[in-house]
């Protein structure tokens, strides 16, 4: 992977090239909100489901699809391997929040603002497998919080760039449960249930029986887990980038979902162990999910801190500096309400420099830590909360957020 510069300066070229990324999305983001409507899922019907309207067919089968891709891991593979680049596509990876930002500190007004995440992969190569394929993907990323005004923002990093992803999925595909004859379950479960006289497709939705099935259909199933070694390089920079440095090294991914209800890893997945206890308010009974285990990544970086003024203040040394990081984040269903499922995630984020000077480490600079939390409410609405500091935050904070999240 190689880049070219013309200028004298590499941040000048970076900037720019940023800041036209930056706008783009916000521009994008602009013309696209009030168009933006979510994709109806498209699954053929089956003889069986076919005395069902259309619209009653498409129902059911998305409680099934709905439970496959629950916190996200298959979706994850899926987007990799469909590195199409048509717009559509290009603008579907991006995610925002407008978000009003609150900080708990006295001396902060709330102001408002985008979070987003872009993550698009623009090109892969299958390398070996049959089964479970490997591949090779170049994807570019972005994400950060920008305020409205730039002199507020408690969530002043940006990062932008691009990464080289080797990375494996082994687990299920897309395909819906299927009993030992090789037929649909689906198929089964509805036909038992519409010979209930005058029964919808919406009613039989709305029955214990099917939201028994739905919870459970994947329980026999094997353990899902996705790998990814990524090579990255990334600018760093706050809003306005007055303060910037280069990032690049490598980051190591794991995931994992387990599907068996009466495992060791659903058992004892103590993160969901409260909202096992959400969920019965639902109806659903007290059982820890394995489908619902954080995803863990570690890296090591070597940090170019050219343009980090607040740290020249600190010690003038300008050479490039190791850094290692870490990042943990969980999601889980909350409840479900009416069909509609509520979300709790939570991330952590972990730097930390390595041989920092002793100036740095007296300055309290040479480690970072920020944990968020948010729930997904109906309605695409989030609340949020964070506390600590990122590169770049010279001192912890801690704020609330009011969000509403945008699908393309």
């Amino acid at each position: 992977m190689r880049f070219t510069v013309s200028s004298a300066n590499p941040f000048d070229r970076s900037f720019l090239s940023t800041k036209l990324l930056s706008a783009g999305l916000a521009c994008g983001a602009t013309l696209w909100l009030c168009a933006a409507q979510p994709l109806p899922g498209q699954t053929a019907a089956s003889s069986t489901l076919g005395t069902t309207p259309a619209s009653d067919v498409r129902s059911l089968l998305t409680d099934i699809k709905d439970a496959r891709r629950q916190a996200d891991l298959l979706n994850q593979a899926l987007g990799a391997v469909t590195a199409s680049n048509s717009a559509p596509d290009f603008l579907k990876a991006l995610h925002l929040h407008l978000k009003t930002f609150e900080p708990t500190s006295s001396d902060k007004d709330a102001s408002l603002g985008i979070e987003y995440d872009y993550d698009k992969a623009v090109t892969n190569a299958r390398l070996f497998g049959e089964e479970n394929p490997a591949y090779l993907t170049l994807n570019i990323k972005a994400r950060g919080n920008v305020s409205f005004d730039e002199d507020n923002n408690p969530a002043d990093f940006l990062q932008s760039g691009v990464q080289f992803h080797l990375w494996q999925f082994f687990g299920q595909t897309d395909e819906d449960p299927v009993d030992k004859n090789g037929e649909p379950v689906a198929d089964r479960v509805f036909a038992e249930l519409a010979r209930h006289k005058g029964k919808s497709g919406q009613e039989i939705r709305a029955s214990p029986e099917w939201q028994n099935f739905v919870r459970h259909a994947f329980d026999n199933d094997r353990s899902d887990f996705l790998y990814d070694v990524a090579g990255n390089l990334s600018l760093e920079s706050n809003q306005t980038f007055s303060k910037k440095q280069l990032a690049y090294g490598l980051e190591v991914h794991a995931t994992a979902r387990v599907w068996d209800p009466n495992s060791v890893a659903s058992k004892y997945n103590i993160l969901d162990w409260p909202f096992a206890l959400t969920r019965t308010l639902g109806g659903e009974g007290f059982q820890p999910r394995g489908r619902f285990l954080p995803a863990l990544m570690v890296g090591i970086d070597l940090v170019d801190p050219a343009g980090n003024t607040d740290r020249f203040n600190i010690d003038p040394d300008k050479s490039a500096y190791p850094r290692f990081k870490a990042e943990i984040v969980f999601r889980s269903k909350v409840v479900e309400i009416a069909g509609k499922p509520i979300w709790f995630n939570a991330g952590y984020r972990y730097f930390q420099e390595i041989g920092a000077s002793p100036a740095i480490r007296a300055a309290n600079m040479d480690s970072q830590h920020y944990f968020v939390a948010s729930v997904d409410l109906l309605l695409n609405i989030t609340i949020s909360y964070s506390t600590g500091k990122l590169p770049f935050d010279l001192r912890d904070q801690q704020v609330w957020a009011l969000g509403y999240k945008v699908t393309f």
